[in-house]
């Protein structure tokens, strides 16, 4: 049942009561798809360091969870709210990425939601397994498709 607020009858010219700010987005989510050995995740914001070191630790842990669910072929990380990166925090991603590459999904799928975002992204992951793209729907055609298919290019 929602919630409702009793209502209020303002006298002319008062100020409605403030409100609570909505809650800020966490700068990452992680999604696991076992069943279909899936593992989504959402970057948001503009991140630092801490930041950067919180999601290694959470991948790291999604991961492990992945691989005893049967393991982590496809990774699709929508990143339509991520903002454009310090150097640094992109080349802690990389690194990440490439520390994780016996480990990590044979596919990983990224959404940008502009195109330097996709510029950015294409110059921190150079690999054939690696694509970028536009929209949900052609990132999830590529991820899903018989690997010797694919039409798309890598970045």
């Amino acid at each position: 049942m929602a919630r409702t607020e009793p209502e209020q009858r303002d006298e002319p010219g008062s100020m409605p009561p403030p409100r609570a700010p909505a809650a800020a987005a966490a700068p990452f989510v992680f999604e696991l798809e076992p069943a279909r050995h899936l593992l989504r995740v959402t970057k948001r914001g503009f991140w630092d360091m801490a930041t950067l070191a919180a999601f290694t630790d959470a991948f790291r842990t999604a991961l492990r969870r992945m691989k005893l669910e049967g393991g982590c072929r496809y990774c699709l990380v929508d990143a339509s709210a991520f903002a454009v990166q310090s150097a640094d925090v992109m080349q802690g991603l990389q690194a990440l990425v490439d520390s994780f590459a016996p480990n990590c999904p044979a596919r990983m799928a990224g959404i940008t939601g502009s195109k330097l975002g996709a510029l950015q992204a294409c110059h921190g992951l150079p690999h054939a397994h690696r694509r970028i793209f536009m929209t949900r729907q052609e990132a999830e055609a590529w991820l899903f498709a018989d690997a010797g298919s694919s039409t798309t290019t890598a970045c």
